[in-house]
């Protein structure tokens, strides 16, 4: 039977419709579509070093080795872990870390570059690679101004340079993964005058056609700045506000599938993962650890919808979950977080023996403790260990948490990591409970 022209016309519009709301999901669900977030960490700078290296390389014959308690000497170091495809592993000063031999073990490292002299990454850790068949060069100076010539000199001519301070790091980890990408080494300079290494080495290297400034005239002067060939200054009054002055500036030489999240407070985890931010041309956002200053957030909100992953640098202890979900709009990848008592007297760290690295932490209460969730920062090296899920300080009972070479777990002792954690020249521990509130200072 033939049908009514109605009939076709209901069925058109029906059609019609039906594919408008379909066109529709599809768009809103592409338009509130956050990316997968991840976090990188370890209970050290040692074990997260380890971590990014083992996430961005199945295989890698070249590594760059730095002092992983202090930032100077290792600031200049992204370019030349890019030129090499290597990671960035970070080690203690008299030994190397165990973990850090373990990945380079891991990875089939055959040849590793020293950022620094024998006073931060001493003879002894470059016997100890010798041993284990790796090749040794390593880039030193006098202090860090000279190291990062040392290692400039590495890269061969070059056409664009970036110049930061030498006495902070956020700065030089904010240029870092795009200087990398652009073969540019990192210059470090004292905010009022040239040292004479970058004097010779800008004497020797007529092909720099741009000199990337970073900081204002507190950070290095006018008179410093019109020492380096066409210089472009990027500024901003706080770190953050340079951060993002920075990404912003290499916009369009950024892959924005990946953003790597770091704590602006401390060098170590952002150290390493300049390298792997550069191996994927990706940004690095600096943040506090709760809150976002008004040009990240805004930074942000523009790239996360383009971005496939973000990817965190670091435990809870420096960028909290809480900030993560600000960020997504939505809950973070969930991390188990116990109900304990965050303002119980009961629970204090009671020692720290700093030369055969032993915290004893005390429960003088009546009841046991959950401490799961809860953190202990070394505050000198920024080292940070987790309490694991179900960890019980029992009512009246010592628990200890131990590290480097000879310590192990036993009944009530946690062991923290195989490597050395405190330093002996004075270093203060700080409890955390799961809240992120102080419950204890030692001394």
């Amino acid at each position: 039977m033939k049908k009514s022209r109605f009939k076709l016309r209901s069925y058109f519009y029906a059609a019609a419709i039906l594919l408008a709301l379909l066109i529709q999901t599809v768009y809103i669900g592409k338009a509130i579509a956050s990316p997968a977030n991840h976090r990188i960490a370890g209970y050290t700078q040692y074990d997260t070093s380890a971590s990014i290296a083992e996430e961005g390389w199945a295989q890698s014959d070249y590594a760059v080795l730095a002092y992983g308690e202090n930032f100077p000497d290792a600031l200049a170091a992204a370019p030349l872990a890019k030129k090499y495809d290597a990671p960035i592993l970070l080690t203690q000063k008299q030994v190397l870390t165990p973990i850090i031999k373990q990945t380079l073990q891991s990875l089939g490292v055959k040849n590793v570059f020293i950022a620094g002299g024998t006073a931060v990454v001493s003879q002894n850790v470059e016997n100890e690679l010798k041993a284990m068949g790796i090749s040794v060069s390593r880039f030193a100076g006098n202090d860090q101004y000279d190291t990062a010539i040392e290692i400039a000199k590495q890269l061969g001519p070059v056409q664009e340079i970036s110049v930061v301070t030498g006495s902070d790091f956020s700065d030089a980890l904010s240029i870092a993964s795009i200087s990398a990408v652009k073969n540019a080494p990192v210059i470090l300079v004292p905010s009022d005058h040239i040292p004479d290494s970058v004097s010779s080495y800008l004497a020797s290297n007529n092909t720099i056609l741009r000199s990337y400034i970073v900081g204002n005239s507190d950070q290095i002067s006018e008179t410093v700045s019109r020492r380096f060939p066409y210089p472009e200054r990027i500024s901003g009054n706080e770190k953050y506000t340079r951060n993002i002055a920075v990404l912003k500036n290499f916009d369009s030489s950024y892959n924005f599938a990946t953003i790597f999240i770091a704590t602006g407070n401390g060098f170590a985890d952002a150290l390493s993962g300049t390298a792997y931010a550069a191996k994927l041309s990706a940004p690095i956002v600096l943040v506090e650890k709760s809150t976002l200053s008004s040009e990240t957030q805004g930074y942000l909100k523009a790239k996360i919808s383009t971005s496939k992953d973000l990817t965190v640098l670091g435990g809870e202890a420096v960028i909290s979950n809480s900030l993560l979900d600000a960020i997504l709009g939505s809950p973070s990848s969930p991390s188990t977080q116990a109900n304990s008592p965050a303002s119980s007297d009961a629970v204090k760290i009671s020692s720290v023996n700093l030369n055969d690295e032993i915290v004893t932490i005390s429960n003088s209460g009546s009841a046991d403790i959950d401490l799961t969730g809860w953190y202990l920062v070394s505050e000198q090296g920024h080292q940070t260990f987790s309490f694991p899920s179900g960890t019980i300080i029992k009512a009246g009972e010592p628990l200890k948490i131990v590290s480097g070479p000879k310590a192990v777990a036993g009944t009530d002792t946690l062991l923290w990591t195989k490597g050395y954690i405190w330093n002996n020249d004075g270093d203060p521990g700080t409890l955390y409970d799961s809240q992120g509130q102080v419950i204890s200072r030692y001394p």
